[in-house]
């Protein structure tokens, strides 16, 4: 997991943010939303960034969100 968090923060050209996963709303529905207490880390290309890698505390799971609209 590790070579392919460094991958994608380096190739998504991504800083620490907690705030990440703020969510993206589409057809009603918020979509990949985590509050900044749930990460254990974050890292995203700005606060409006659609590029987004996080490590969730509970699972110890990383999230992808990139999106492309």
């Amino acid at each position: 997991m590790r070579g392919l968090r460094e991958s994608s923060l380096r190739d998504g050209n991504l800083a620490t943010h907690l705030d990440a996963f703020h969510g993206v709303a589409s057809g009603g529905k918020i979509y990949c939303h985590f509050e900044k207490e749930e990460l254990r880390e974050g890292y995203s290309g700005n606060a409006d960034s659609y590029r987004a890698v996080g490590i969730i505390k509970k699972t110890n799971s990383m999230v992808v969100y990139f999106y492309n609209g």
